[in-house]
Parts: structure tokens; sequence; C-alpha cells
């Protein structure tokens, strides 16, 4: 068991062809050594960190597309854990 999944919120900037930011979205970056998915299409941080918290994210993964069939409680097919933010959930703080 040794796949972690890494979550991370994401600023996402339109630049013009000078490099100047056009526009500014908030979104999450989702990731481990099989898959990956992205969302931008939040317009504010709070809106981001309402959709998408330590408190919901393993209910946020069942939701996903790549990730939706998760199991933090299988010992040799199961993920080991997640990253949220640079901080460590392991699969027994989150089965």
């Amino acid at each position: 068991m040794s796949n972690t999944i890494n979550i991370q919120y994401t600023k996402f900037q339109n630049l013009d062809s000078e490099g100047k930011v056009e526009s500014e979205n908030f979104g999450y970056r989702i990731y481990d050594d099989y898959a990956t998915e992205y969302d931008n299409t939040f317009e504010s941080f709070e809106q981001l960190t309402e959709a998408l918290n330590e408190g919901n994210m393993v209910e946020f993964l069942s939701k996903t597309q790549n990730f939706d069939d998760v199991d933090f409680t299988d010992e040799f097919g199961g993920a080991s854990g997640v990253y949220f933010n640079g901080e460590f959930y392991s699969a027994e703080e989150l089965a």
C-alpha cells in the first residue's frame, strides 16, 4: 500500500500574450501514481474551501471521476493516505 493521493488548492491565472494576468479562478488538483484531476471553476477561495476541505475530503473524493473508488481500508489495493495541502492524513485516520 504505497499509493498516496495528493489534494492541493490551486489558483489558476489566464495570461495575455505579454504575460499579464487577464483573469484568475481558484480550484484544486488531485493526483496520485495513476490518475490526475483538476477543477478551476471556483470564483473565490472561500467558495473553494466550502466545497473541499479537511472535513469532507473523503466524501469529496467519492464524487470525483478518477478517485471515486478510493479505498482506505484495503491493505493491498487501497491508498496509503492523503496529502491535503501538504498535511498528511493516514489511511487509518480516513477509514
